[in-house]
């Protein structure tokens, strides 16, 4: 019997994807400017208040670089929300034996399990990944109950190959 998944897509849901496939560039980001401001706040302690006053230019790179990437997240995931057709109007799913079919407001997608590379599961959506770079974001919060989604993690995990 197939799983049956659909909503629409906010700016949240696009902004967990969006965190939970580039987390290790924002934490290797956010450990830079931490970098920066540890280095700064030494530099001001050994110059005893006189001397080079770089130490400025360090706190204000390590504060843009732990503040910025924030915003910069969900701006993209606003723009995408709004610029991208197909996730404008409601998105349904299908999950079954062979794969899922994918139908939205603009095309539709037939995937076999086989042709899934990877997939990952977080706490808001699962990532299934048809590369190793691409991947297809579904919302938990589509699933008509939580025994959807455990079916539908059985499958991936029954299915999808390990590579």
């Amino acid at each position: 019997m197939p799983i049956h998944a659909e909503g629409k897509f906010t700016v949240a849901d696009i902004f967990h994807g969006s965190w939970r496939r580039a987390w290790k560039g924002i934490l290797f980001l956010t450990v830079v400017g931490l970098g920066l401001l540890v280095e700064g706040a030494f530099l001001s302690r050994a110059e005893n208040g006189s001397g080079w006053r770089g130490q400025w230019s360090l706190f204000a790179l390590g504060i843009f670089l732990i503040v910025y990437i924030w915003p910069f997240i969900y701006y993209r995931a606003w723009r995408q929300v709004k610029r991208t057709p197909n996730l404008q109007g409601t998105v349904r799913y299908e999950f079954g034996e062979d794969g899922y079919l994918m139908t939205a407001t603009h095309s539709t997608a037939d995937i076999k399990w086989t042709a899934i590379a990877k997939w990952k599961e977080g706490k808001h959506s699962f990532m299934i990944y048809a590369n190793a770079n691409i991947g297809n974001l579904i919302p938990k919060r589509f699933f008509q109950n939580t025994a959807d989604v455990d079916a539908v993690r059985t499958l991936l995990q029954t299915r999808v190959k390990k590579k």
